[in-house]
This record gives structure tokens, C-alpha cells and sequence, in this order.
């Protein structure tokens, strides 16, 4: 949470989502290895002073990455 100068409420968080490389088999097949994937995701949030009104915006994979699935 921000202390400013109004009564309301600001909220900021990120993430950090990383999965190291993966087999999608149980056989751990070459041709089914998935890549390592980092993902950045962000959170901005908004509460009124009464807390009767709050909005969120977030975003998700900031670095717009691809990976196979």
C-alpha cells in the first residue's frame, strides 16, 4: 500500500513466474520437452476512503512472451 496525500487507498504488486523446462510425457521424450517459461505479471489497485468502491487493473505477461504449449 502507498501512503499519499488522500484518504483512498493505492495498492501496486508484481510477480514473477518462472517454470523450469518440462516433459509432457511420462516417458520424458526429447520431442515433447517443453522450454523453460518466465512469465512478469503487474497489479495496480484502488480503494475509495468510504471502501464502499475499489478498482483493479492487472496485466499479465508483461514481456509478451510465447512458448510452445
Amino acid at each position: 500500500q502507498l501512503p499519499l496525500a488522500t484518504a483512498s487507498t493505492w495498492r501496486i504488486a508484481g510477480d514473477i513466474n518462472y517454470q523450469s523446462k518440462v516433459y509432457a510425457d511420462a516417458l520424458n521424450n526429447a520431442l515433447t520437452r517443453l522450454p523453460e517459461q518466465t512469465y512478469v505479471n503487474l497489479l495496480l489497485g484502488w480503494t475509495s476512503a468510504d471502501k464502499h468502491w475499489n478498482a483493479t487493473l492487472s496485466a499479465r505477461n508483461l514481456l509478451d512472451k510465447r512458448y510452445r504449449q
